[in-house]
């Protein structure tokens, strides 16, 4: 069940960068958005975030459920490359475009703001729900 669920976690995580992909070229590329760099960027972290984040979800659970054998090592090398995952893209918007407009600049951050936030609650939803499941297990 659990690889299932991280199958269709990142199969969501692909399909959002694609929709990000397109609203980058279309809001940003004239701002100096290189669309194809992105695209490079975005789509490889959106795989790294989607395999991270599950397997994060997974290290969180077998702690919880077998105590803290490795508990360590597995949480951080996870939690580290879910970061990666999410941040690299929006490193490089915010590093390749410029003289964006306050407005268009105060979407952004709030769009990455929400994503964080987002992504975060989705996160904690899915550990808390499967933690409190009879019979979870790798």
């Amino acid at each position: 069940m659990r690889r299932r669920l991280q199958g269709l976690w990142i199969v969501t995580t692909v399909t959002y960068a694609f929709v990000r992909i397109f609203l980058a070229s279309k809001f940003l590329a004239k701002y100096g958005l290189r669309t194809r760099w992105f695209a490079a960027i975005e789509l490889p972290s959106a795989l790294l975030f989607g395999f991270a984040s599950g397997r994060l979800v997974g290290a969180l659970l077998d702690w919880h459920a077998h105590g803290r054998r490795g508990w360590l090592r597995g949480r951080i090398v996870w939690g580290t490359l879910t970061a990666v995952g999410f941040i690299a893209p929006d490193v490089y918007v915010f590093a390749s475009t410029r003289h964006l407009p306050r407005p268009l600049f105060v979407v952004l951050v709030v769009f990455v703001v929400a994503s964080l936030v987002l992504s975060a609650v989705s996160f904690w939803r899915r550990v808390s729900k499967e933690s409190h499941e009879p019979g979870h297990s790798a």
